[in-house]
């Protein structure tokens, strides 16, 4: 079971990380260069990597977006932001459904992904507590909006029921009245 979860972790790792072109001779790092990931990188990472955790924890009453952050950057933690907090209504109303949130979830790390990607530099190893946590609160948000995903449906099932139960009704009672109306017509 272990197993299976840290191979959970690792493919989602992947799924922040870029997706990597097939390397030319030119372009490929030599054996002995590892590519060193610049303070003001890693000073990038940490505001991006704090807003998203900060987006996704369970206590943030409100979204605080650094200056250092790029337009992109902060609309893609305003849309996981969103994944977190909007919820659908008992009712419906006012709220986005769990298929959206996904959606601004999905769509808010795709954004991300590059800056995230940072933690996997051998030279970078600080970020690796950040990319922990956020795997730990996106998997956690993920569970959070499948189930929202899965009571809007069940919900949406039990309202189809009850109108075509509703409608089975109506016409039962339509035709015991004729029934009724033909039997007084014969008398």
């Amino acid at each position: 079971m272990r197993d299976q979860a840290q191979e959970s972790d690792r493919q989602q790792t992947e799924e922040l990380a870029p997706h990597k072109q097939p390397e030319t001779g030119e372009t490929a790092p030599r054996s002995g260069n590892i590519e060193e990931v610049k303070a003001e990188d890693r000073s990038h990472f940490f505001a991006v990597a704090n807003s998203l955790i900060a987006a996704m924890h369970w206590q943030s009453p409100q979204l605080l977006l650094p200056d250092r952050l790029t337009r992109r950057e902060t609309e893609a933690v305003r849309l996981i932001f969103e994944a977190k907090t909007s919820r659908e209504s008992e009712y419906g109303g006012g709220n986005i459904s769990g298929l959206e949130r996904m959606r601004y979830l999905n769509e808010g790390l795709i954004a991300l992904q590059g800056v995230l990607a940072m933690a996997r530099s051998t030279t970078f190893p600080q970020a690796r507590s950040h990319i922990e946590e956020i795997r730990k609160l996106i998997a956690k948000l993920k569970e959070e909006i499948a189930q929202a995903i899965m009571a809007e449906e069940r919900r949406k099932q039990q309202e189809k029921n009850k109108k075509d139960e509703e409608q089975k009704k109506g016409e039962e009672e339509a035709k015991a009245k004729k029934a009724a109306e033909a039997q007084t017509k014969k008398t």
